[in-house]
Formats: C-alpha cells, structure tokens, sequence
C-alpha cells in the first residue's frame, strides 16, 4: 500500500519549472472575466496527469504543459518573463487581448516553441532578436501590436519558418539604401531569333528572388538599382529589357511589345530556375510589372510599385501634349520647338516621324530633345546628372525609340483600361505603391485610380517627391516596402 500511494503522488505533482511559469504567468495577468478561474495555486501544483491538464487553456503532454491557448479572454497586464520557465511548450497563444508591455527576451528559453502567437494586443518596443534562438518555430504572429524597431537580421537564420506576420504601422522599417554591391553572375538570353538581353545576379544566391523592372520603356538598368534591396535577404535579378542598356539589338523596335517582354521574364525566370520571385518595377516598370504580374499571378510573391504609368491616353496627353508644360515651361519648349507649328497637333506621331528617319543624326537630334524632356521633369528639384544623361546619344536613342514606339502603340494593351480591369487576378498579392505626390511624368491620378480599385494594395505618398526613384523620400518608402515584404516571405536560405 505504501509503495502504491507514494508512486501515485510521484505521477500527481507537477514539474516545478511549470508551477513556477503558471504561477508568474498568473500573477501578471489581470482577468477582468474571470476565464482563468481554475488557475490557482492548487491547480498550478497539479496542473497535468500525463495527457490530461486541469487547467483552462493548458494542454499537456508526458505530464508536462506543452500548449497554452489563451486568446480573446480579454486579459489585460504583462508578459511574464518566467513563461520561460515552461521549457517544453510548443505552442504559445496570447493573441486578441490587451496586454501591454514588451515582449521578454527571456521567451529564447522555449527551445522547443514553434507557434508564437501575440498578435492584437498592446504591445510595445522592438522585437526580441533573442528570439532566433527558438529553432524549431514555425509562426510568429505579431500583427496589430504598438512594436518598433527594425525586424532582427537574426530571424533569417530561422529555416523552419513559414508564417512571418508583423504587418503594422507602428513597426519602422529600414528605409536607408543598402551600400553598393556587385553581381556575382552575369550573362546574356537569347530569347528571339533577333533579341538578347542582359541579364545579372546580385546579393544572396540562396535568397528570396527578387526581379526589378526597369523605367522607360528603353531606360535600362543600373548599378544603383540594387541597392533598393537586403543583400542579405534578396536573390537580386536585374535585366535591361529588348532594346535597352547591353541587349542587342540596341535601339531595337522590331518584335518589342509589352507581350513580348512578359514572355522574356518568363524565359529569365526558368533560365535561372526560379519558381516564383518577387516584382519591383517603377514608372514603366509598374505597367510591365502589373501586366507581368496579371499574367503569371502563380509566379508572383509580392509587388512594390512605384509611379504608377497605366498608359492611358489622359496619362500621355499630359505628359507630351501640353498639360506638363504649364509647371516646367523652360524645358517644354526646347521640345515643342523641334516640331513645325504644323505638326504640332500630335507630339508623340511627330517624334515618331523623326525618330524612325532614315538619317541617323535627325534621329539622333529627336531622341536628345525627347529624353531631355523627360529627365528634366522627373525630380522634384533639378538633377544636373540626371539631365545629362540627355546628351548621351546611345542611351537617348534606345530610351526615345523604344517609349516612342510604345506609346504611338498605346502600350499594346486591349484596352486603355486593361490593367485597371484584370486587377482582380493579383488582388490577393501583398503590394506596396509608392507615388511622389508632385511627379510630373506620372501623375498622381493613376496611383490612385489604381488604388481605388484595390484598396488591398498599400499606398504610400510621398509628400515631397516627383517622379524619380532616387529621390530621397521615395527611396526610402521603397527600401521599407522591400524589409515589409520580407517579413511575409520564406527567411534567407531556407
């Protein structure tokens, strides 16, 4: 009888790390509804009976608590540090209550945790980097909380996770460009009988991918075009589109249209085996990005758009039929006055004359007088560097042919209202726009218009900004979209 009743109570009391997380956990709640009223001391001295617990919200596992599911009991006060003390929880859930405070580092002792759940409450100050240490967890949900400070570097080495949810305002992202980085591979595609295109890799190469859609069309890449994205994060693919930057033919408009770039980035994507990557295109770029996206939503993680450009007929009288003309006067009329007062009832068809001439210099001479246009209006103060790039010959001619050959073919769309109408297919693709409230070249209405018609995607103006994406405050908003968009995405190297 002795060695019954002495095995029984062996099996009957709790472990003593456990006691002392329920006991602390307890004693920092307030349960205004009293849903926690079979925590007491008594219980927390027995709390589990091998897969039986006592406890609301407890389950057990060996005569261990193993998982604490406490969410919407309207609980109020603070995150005990002594949670730690529960060494073999798996799953902790405290979302949906209003408990204040920070998260505590201490939570790094639940080796074994691999669903953290705090979201909607009052938390507040930066996530615990400490909590890397966890390896095994699987979900962090964060969302609706007063966090900030930047999500640790340390969550990248997290390899099991997959659900990553800290998607509020509150939280403040990098928004400082990243230094300069080289390609670690380079080459060209041919993706035609007749076009090629250039084609680089940079940052991490087991890293989430990401594509960047350049301007234009005709614009081309650049060194500085990486540096919107973590190096350490993001698998960096930049390619300059048919025509453009090193693809060949230079300047080229035979087989150039919008469906036969979707199809380049589909070749590109296969020739580097990527599954599905990440958008980013600015300018022209967000008309190809969206077409892209809207074509292959499958392959599409998440979008970061900036000057939105719909290709709308409203959107080009503006720009090259007078309507900028009335804030940049100075560098309209070296433009206008290139055409014969005849020929001025349609710019864009009497550029077209002149920048498909059989002379090379009258191209030459259209192409500068085009591009310079567009580079003087495309900040909010004047960019001397920018603008030179107007005397480039090599570079106006491909930038002023390929948008001049788009343009008079109204982008090839079916219709000037095609990407506004075939949302629907990428509504469900986490998005930032990013939208100078004083750009010029792309107006503000079209951001907009595109927003009104999903308002899922998030729109971010910039107060003091044009057009250009080296402005400083739409740099910014656009390195922050990409450090959001990693927080919903696989960590590096996973």
């Amino acid at each position: 009888m002795l060695l019954i009743t002495s095995t029984y109570i062996q099996l009957s009391l709790s472990d003593p790390d456990d006691e002392a997380c329920l006991t602390n956990l307890k004693e920092s709640l307030q349960d205004p509804t009293n849903s926690l009223k079979n925590w007491t001391k008594t219980t927390f001295a027995n709390p589990c009976n091998g897969f039986t617990s006592y406890l609301q919200g407890a389950t057990c596992n060996n005569g261990r608590i193993y998982k604490l599911s406490l969410p919407n009991l309207s609980l109020r006060g603070s995150i005990s540090p002594y949670l730690s003390n529960c060494t073999n929880l798996q799953s902790l859930d405290l979302s949906s209550n209003s408990l204040t405070g920070s998260i505590p580092s201490d939570l790094q002792l639940l080796l074994n945790l691999a669903v953290l759940n705090l979201s909607s409450n009052r938390l507040s100050g930066p996530i615990p980097p400490q909590l890397a240490l966890c390896a095994y967890l699987n979900v962090i949900d964060l969302h609706s909380n007063l966090l900030n400070g930047q999500i640790p570097q340390q969550f990248g080495g997290l390899a099991r996770l997959s659900a990553f949810d800290v998607s509020i305002e509150e939280l403040v992202y990098r928004k400082e460009l990243y230094g300069e980085i080289e390609p670690y591979s380079s080459g060209h595609l041919k993706v035609s009988d007749l076009h090629t295109i250039y084609w680089e890799q940079s940052g991490n190469p087991t890293g989430h991918p990401v594509v960047f859609l350049h301007g234009g069309p005709g614009g081309g890449t650049s060194p500085s075009n990486r540096r919107f994205f973590d190096p350490e994060f993001y698998r960096i693919i930049l390619f300059d589109q048919r025509g453009a930057g090193k693809s060949t033919p230079h300047a080229c408009l035979e087989h150039n249209t919008t469906w036969d770039l979707i199809d380049d980035i589909e070749k590109l994507r296969e020739h580097l085996g990527i599954p599905e990557w990440q958008v980013f295109g600015g300018s022209w770029g967000s008309t190809l990005a969206l077409a892209y996206s809207q074509s292959h939503p499958d392959k599409v993680t998440g979008i970061v758009l900036r000057g939105i450009f719909l290709l709308r007929k409203k959107e080009l009288d503006w720009f090259y039929e007078g309507g900028a003309a009335a804030i940049y006067p100075d560098a309209w009329e070296p433009f206008r006055d290139l055409i014969p007062e005849d020929e001025r009832i349609c710019f864009i068809s009497a550029y077209s004359k002149r920048l498909n001439s059989e002379d090379l210099e009258t191209q030459y001479t259209a192409a500068r007088a085009w591009t310079k246009w567009e580079m003087m209006t495309a900040h909010l103060r004047p960019n001397e560097e920018n603008i030179k790039r107007g005397d480039d010959d090599k570079f106006s001619l491909a930038f002023a042919r390929i948008e001049n050959h788009y343009f008079i073919n109204k982008g090839f769309l079916p219709s000037e209202s095609f990407l506004l109408d075939n949302v629907e297919k990428i509504r469900h693709i986490k998005t930032t726009i990013v939208q100078g409230r004083y750009d010029v070249c792309c107006p503000m209405m079209s951001a907009w218009d595109l927003h009104k018609v999903w308002p899922e995607a998030e729109l971010k103006v910039v107060a003091d900004a044009g057009h250009s994406a080296n402005e400083p405050g739409i740099a910014a908003e656009l390195v922050a979209a990409n450090e959001k968009l990693k927080n919903t995405l696989k960590p590096t190297g996973a």
